[in-house]
């Protein structure tokens, strides 16, 4: 990320449309995020959301809702997980402090980029730290993306906008 230029600077010594996609955050201004798709357990994003600085996805769900239902509602929410450290110094500019184990809780907590709301796709059939273990086996997971698979096709429900935005798929 480090390397990214915007309009009016110098060029990048790194092609970014190789391995980020542009695009329009909601404020109007370009942006990048990774070209992935993340596969994670509920609760493994840790501080990660899907809304971000670049995408309010919380509108775009606000406003869908209004129109499908006439009564009340009321919403139901877990108390947010606190940014460490690390992440704290690296949105304040700061020089952040070293990773430790005991100072890393999820992959994210070192995470720098944002990610499209789309990227970030929770397994909600298990938990993390969950006694059952799910991925200690590799044919659980194998038996889980093929469930998934089934039900959703997750070809085209994950994967397939991102391909239709690439120029050259390679």
């Amino acid at each position: 990320e480090s390397y990214f230029t915007y309009a009016g600077e110098p060029e990048s010594p790194v092609d970014h449309d190789i391995h980020f996609r542009p695009g329009i955050g909601d404020d109007g201004s370009d942006t990048f995020t990774p070209r992935t798709v993340v596969y994670d357990l509920k609760g493994a994003f840790g501080t990660l959301k899907r809304e971000n600085a670049l995408y309010g996805v919380q509108q775009e769900k606000d406003a869908a809702r209004q129109g499908l239902w006439g009564g009340s509602t009321s919403t139901i929410s877990q108390p947010s997980i606190p940014q460490n450290a690390y992440q704290q110094h690296l949105d304040s500019g700061l020089e952040p402090p070293p990773l430790t184990t005991e100072t890393v809780r999820f992959w994210s907590d070192y995470n720098r980029v944002f990610y499209h709301p789309r990227s970030l796709v929770p397994l909600h059939e298990y938990e993390l730290n969950s006694v059952l273990l799910p991925f200690e086996r590799w044919e659980t997971g194998e038996e889980l993306f093929a469930n998934l698979d089934k039900e959703h096709d997750l070809l085209d429900r994950d994967l397939r906008p991102f391909l239709e935005e690439c120029d050259q798929l390679q």
